[in-house]
Protein backbone atom coordinates (compact mmCIF):
# COMPACT_ATOMS: atom_id res chain seq x y z
CA UNK A 1 0.00 0.00 0.00
CA UNK A 2 1.45 3.22 -0.82
CA UNK A 3 1.91 5.95 1.07
CA UNK A 4 -0.76 8.28 0.01
CA UNK A 5 -3.34 5.19 0.36
CA UNK A 6 -1.97 4.85 4.27
CA UNK A 7 -2.68 8.61 4.82
CA UNK A 8 -5.89 9.03 3.19
CA UNK A 9 -9.30 10.00 4.96
CA UNK A 10 -11.89 7.46 4.74
CA UNK A 11 -15.36 8.96 3.09
CA UNK A 12 -17.73 10.07 5.84
CA UNK A 13 -20.59 7.41 5.31
CA UNK A 14 -17.36 4.27 6.29
CA UNK A 15 -19.06 3.00 9.51
CA UNK A 16 -15.70 3.09 11.02
CA UNK A 17 -16.07 6.38 10.80
CA UNK A 18 -19.68 7.28 11.18
CA UNK A 19 -22.59 5.66 13.23
CA UNK A 20 -26.29 5.43 11.91
CA UNK A 21 -28.04 7.17 14.12
CA UNK A 22 -31.52 5.09 13.24
CA UNK A 23 -29.27 1.89 14.02
CA UNK A 24 -27.99 3.26 17.26
CA UNK A 25 -31.59 3.95 18.51
CA UNK A 26 -32.27 0.49 17.56
CA UNK A 27 -29.99 -0.94 19.41
CA UNK A 28 -30.88 1.17 22.43
CA UNK A 29 -34.29 0.06 22.43
CA UNK A 30 -33.77 -3.23 22.08
CA UNK A 31 -31.61 -2.74 25.24
CA UNK A 32 -34.46 -1.00 27.16
CA UNK A 33 -36.88 -3.25 26.36
CA UNK A 34 -34.68 -6.40 28.13
CA UNK A 35 -34.32 -4.13 30.79
CA UNK A 36 -38.04 -3.70 30.93
CA UNK A 37 -37.92 -0.22 30.38
CA UNK A 38 -41.03 1.46 28.52
CA UNK A 39 -40.13 4.23 26.57
CA UNK A 40 -41.99 5.58 23.35
CA UNK A 41 -41.22 5.57 19.86
CA UNK A 42 -40.35 9.28 19.00
CA UNK A 43 -38.08 9.38 22.47
CA UNK A 44 -34.49 11.03 21.67
CA UNK A 45 -31.11 9.15 21.29
CA UNK A 46 -29.90 11.02 24.59
CA UNK A 47 -33.01 11.01 26.91
CA UNK A 48 -32.95 7.18 25.87
CA UNK A 49 -29.19 6.94 27.03
CA UNK A 50 -30.09 8.91 29.87
CA UNK A 51 -33.01 6.76 30.91
CA UNK A 52 -31.04 3.42 30.54
CA UNK A 53 -27.74 4.64 32.49
CA UNK A 54 -30.68 5.86 35.47
CA UNK A 55 -32.18 2.62 35.22
CA UNK A 56 -28.09 0.54 35.00
CA UNK A 57 -27.23 2.73 38.10
CA UNK A 58 -29.82 1.98 40.27
CA UNK A 59 -29.84 -1.51 39.97
CA UNK A 60 -25.92 -1.72 41.02
CA UNK A 61 -27.16 -0.04 43.90
CA UNK A 62 -29.94 -2.19 44.71
CA UNK A 63 -26.99 -5.27 43.82
CA UNK A 64 -25.39 -3.95 46.29
CA UNK A 65 -27.89 -3.80 49.45
CA UNK A 66 -29.01 -6.99 48.50
CA UNK A 67 -25.25 -8.13 49.01
CA UNK A 68 -25.50 -6.59 52.44
CA UNK A 69 -28.45 -7.80 53.00
CA UNK A 70 -27.54 -11.48 52.53
CA UNK A 71 -24.27 -11.09 54.40
CA UNK A 72 -26.28 -10.27 57.58
CA UNK A 73 -28.20 -13.01 56.55
CA UNK A 74 -25.18 -15.55 56.69
CA UNK A 75 -24.29 -13.91 59.68
CA UNK A 76 -27.32 -14.20 61.65
CA UNK A 77 -27.40 -18.02 60.67
CA UNK A 78 -30.91 -20.01 62.12
CA UNK A 79 -31.83 -16.68 63.21
CA UNK A 80 -31.95 -14.71 59.49
CA UNK A 81 -35.83 -14.35 59.48
CA UNK A 82 -37.47 -12.38 57.32
CA UNK A 83 -37.91 -9.12 59.79
CA UNK A 84 -37.99 -5.48 59.94
CA UNK A 85 -35.81 -5.35 62.87
CA UNK A 86 -32.66 -3.51 62.42
CA UNK A 87 -29.04 -5.72 62.50
CA UNK A 88 -28.05 -3.72 65.54
CA UNK A 89 -31.66 -5.03 67.49
CA UNK A 90 -31.39 -8.78 66.19
CA UNK A 91 -27.57 -8.77 67.72
CA UNK A 92 -29.06 -7.15 70.80
CA UNK A 93 -31.96 -9.46 71.32
CA UNK A 94 -29.53 -12.63 70.55
CA UNK A 95 -27.12 -11.34 73.60
CA UNK A 96 -29.97 -11.61 75.85
CA UNK A 97 -31.06 -14.69 74.75
CA UNK A 98 -27.85 -16.14 74.74
CA UNK A 99 -27.09 -14.41 78.56
CA UNK A 100 -29.78 -15.52 79.50
CA UNK A 101 -29.28 -17.21 82.90
CA UNK A 102 -30.37 -21.19 83.32
CA UNK A 103 -30.88 -23.13 86.60
CA UNK A 104 -28.89 -26.49 85.99
CA UNK A 105 -27.67 -29.25 87.87
CA UNK A 106 -24.41 -30.98 86.43
CA UNK A 107 -22.57 -34.22 86.71
CA UNK A 108 -19.30 -35.03 85.37
CA UNK A 109 -19.02 -38.22 83.35
CA UNK A 110 -15.01 -38.06 82.72
CA UNK A 111 -13.45 -40.57 85.03
CA UNK A 112 -10.03 -38.44 84.87
CA UNK A 113 -11.77 -35.53 86.24
CA UNK A 114 -13.69 -37.31 89.09
CA UNK A 115 -11.89 -36.06 92.36
CA UNK A 116 -12.55 -32.35 90.56
CA UNK A 117 -14.88 -30.16 92.31
CA UNK A 118 -15.48 -27.77 89.15
CA UNK A 119 -13.52 -26.22 86.79
CA UNK A 120 -13.08 -22.43 85.24
CA UNK A 121 -14.89 -22.72 81.92
CA UNK A 122 -14.28 -19.95 79.05
CA UNK A 123 -16.39 -18.97 76.19
CA UNK A 124 -15.78 -16.74 73.29
CA UNK A 125 -17.79 -15.49 70.46
CA UNK A 126 -18.10 -12.43 68.20
CA UNK A 127 -21.76 -12.16 69.51
CA UNK A 128 -20.99 -11.93 73.23
CA UNK A 129 -16.99 -11.12 73.65
CA UNK A 130 -14.99 -13.58 76.15
CA UNK A 131 -17.17 -15.07 79.31
CA UNK A 132 -15.63 -17.01 82.19
CA UNK A 133 -17.23 -18.80 85.07
CA UNK A 134 -16.30 -21.13 87.63
CA UNK A 135 -19.09 -24.53 87.20
CA UNK A 136 -18.93 -26.52 89.97
CA UNK A 137 -20.01 -30.30 89.75
CA UNK A 138 -21.78 -32.71 91.07
CA UNK A 139 -23.43 -32.34 95.29
CA UNK A 140 -22.41 -28.48 94.60
CA UNK A 141 -25.27 -28.47 92.14
CA UNK A 142 -27.88 -30.49 93.87
CA UNK A 143 -30.05 -27.70 94.53
CA UNK A 144 -29.10 -25.96 91.19
CA UNK A 145 -26.08 -23.74 89.78
CA UNK A 146 -27.03 -20.74 87.61
CA UNK A 147 -25.19 -20.29 84.43
CA UNK A 148 -25.67 -18.42 80.85
CA UNK A 149 -27.94 -20.06 78.62
CA UNK A 150 -24.64 -20.45 75.81
CA UNK A 151 -22.56 -21.31 78.59
CA UNK A 152 -24.98 -24.27 79.27
CA UNK A 153 -24.91 -25.21 75.59
CA UNK A 154 -21.19 -24.97 75.38
CA UNK A 155 -21.40 -27.90 78.27
CA UNK A 156 -23.54 -29.85 76.39
CA UNK A 157 -21.34 -30.18 73.20
CA UNK A 158 -18.56 -31.17 75.24
CA UNK A 159 -17.11 -35.14 75.09
CA UNK A 160 -14.22 -36.42 76.08
CA UNK A 161 -12.65 -40.35 75.29
CA UNK A 162 -13.69 -43.06 76.97
CA UNK A 163 -11.10 -46.08 77.10
CA UNK A 164 -12.55 -49.24 77.77
CA UNK A 165 -10.29 -52.54 78.42
CA UNK A 166 -11.14 -55.83 78.41
CA UNK A 167 -10.77 -59.56 77.51
CA UNK A 168 -12.23 -61.50 74.80
CA UNK A 169 -13.62 -64.45 76.03
CA UNK A 170 -12.50 -66.50 73.00
CA UNK A 171 -9.03 -65.38 72.53
CA UNK A 172 -8.31 -64.73 76.16
CA UNK A 173 -6.93 -61.28 74.73
CA UNK A 174 -7.00 -58.09 76.06
CA UNK A 175 -8.59 -55.62 73.98
CA UNK A 176 -9.28 -52.06 74.37
CA UNK A 177 -12.37 -49.94 72.82
CA UNK A 178 -12.57 -46.39 73.14
CA UNK A 179 -15.60 -43.86 72.46
CA UNK A 180 -16.65 -40.45 72.56
CA UNK A 181 -18.79 -39.43 74.85
CA UNK A 182 -20.77 -36.71 76.86
CA UNK A 183 -18.90 -35.15 79.12
CA UNK A 184 -21.43 -33.47 81.50
CA UNK A 185 -25.04 -34.77 81.95
CA UNK A 186 -26.85 -31.63 82.49
CA UNK A 187 -30.29 -31.26 83.78
CA UNK A 188 -32.41 -28.23 83.44
CA UNK A 189 -34.08 -26.91 87.13
CA UNK A 190 -37.40 -24.82 86.78
CA UNK A 191 -36.61 -21.27 87.82
CA UNK A 192 -35.93 -20.03 91.38
CA UNK A 193 -38.62 -17.02 92.30
CA UNK A 194 -36.93 -13.68 93.42
CA UNK A 195 -36.09 -14.64 96.85
CA UNK A 196 -34.19 -17.73 96.33
CA UNK A 197 -32.89 -16.25 93.13
CA UNK A 198 -30.90 -13.60 95.45
CA UNK A 199 -29.85 -16.70 97.69
CA UNK A 200 -28.48 -18.34 94.98
CA UNK A 201 -26.49 -15.47 93.81
CA UNK A 202 -25.23 -15.05 97.15
CA UNK A 203 -23.99 -18.37 97.57
CA UNK A 204 -22.75 -18.45 94.15
CA UNK A 205 -20.87 -15.16 94.68
CA UNK A 206 -19.33 -16.91 97.78
CA UNK A 207 -17.82 -19.50 96.38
Amino acid sequence: MSEENQNQTPPANDPVVQSDPQTEKQLLMAQAKVMGLTVSNNITIEKLRERIAEHTAKSATTTTVAADVAGEVEELGEHAIPSTKSIHVLRKEMRLEAMALVRVRIGNMDPKKAGLQGEIHTLHNDLIGTIKHFVPYGDATENGWMLPKILVDHLKSKQFQHIRSYTDPKTKQVKVETAMRNEFVIETLPQLTASELADLRAAQLGQ
